[in-house]
């Protein structure tokens, strides 16, 4: 039977064998503000609706947040905010990029994927706090929250991953009312409320 010192370095080698994957794969990122079609995991799309309107959607990127409220209520209340702001964004671009100084938004719909995290591990945990201690085991000698092959304990993980997805019809108009969107102060506020989004991982400009 496998000791627990050869279990656990097994189990670090594959987690750390998967780190390397992942950062093998990950590639270059891409500023927020990116065609969906390019960043893949995140960034913004449209679709012409005709008579100068579009539908255009943002994916927001994934966020590992803590699982219980109100922590999770406020990191989705802000992903969504930021879904809707950034294809709000995109919108003004593509008016401005058109010369029309006004949009209208006609219909939005935003949601949150939530996604519980795997059961949490440390290869750390051993005894006296260890599935040999009885401070983890019921009368029965059961594990509490449950073990896995290696005898190891796994509490629930206190992490989800939260997703966001915005999408707003919109018309860029030529002659905006008062109760419409201007597009050169809707760019200014984004940018300031984003600042980074338009930039490169190490600071520059797309």
């Amino acid at each position: 039977m496998p000791s627990q010192r050869r279990l656990r370095w097994r189990g670090e080698a594959i987690v750390f064998a998967a780190l390397l994957l992942l950062a093998a794969c990950a590639g270059p990122e891409l500023p927020l503000l990116s065609p969906l079609e390019q960043a893949k995991v995140y960034g913004y799309a449209e679709t012409p609706l005709g008579d100068n309107r579009y539908a255009v959607t943002y994916q927001g990127p994934s966020r590992l947040i803590l699982n219980f409220a109100p922590d999770r209520d406020q990191a989705a209340a802000a992903a969504r905010t930021q879904a809707y702001d950034f294809a709000l964004w995109r919108a003004a671009q593509i008016a401005e990029a058109q010369g029309y100084p006004g949009l209208r938004v006609t219909d939005r719909q935003s949601d949150v994927d939530t996604m519980a995290q795997p059961a949490y591990y440390d290869s750390s945990f051993y005894a006296p706090f260890g599935p040999g201690s009885d401070l983890f085991h019921d009368h029965h000698g059961m594990p509490f929250g449950g073990a896995d092959d290696a005898g190891y304990f796994s509490p629930p993980s206190p992490y989800a991953e939260i997703r966001a997805r915005a999408r707003i019809d919109v018309e860029v108009l030529r002659e905006p009312g008062s109760q419409d969107l201007r597009v050169d102060e809707l760019l200014a506020r984004m940018r300031k409320a984003y600042p980074d989004a338009e930039k490169l991982p190490g600071g520059g400009q797309r």
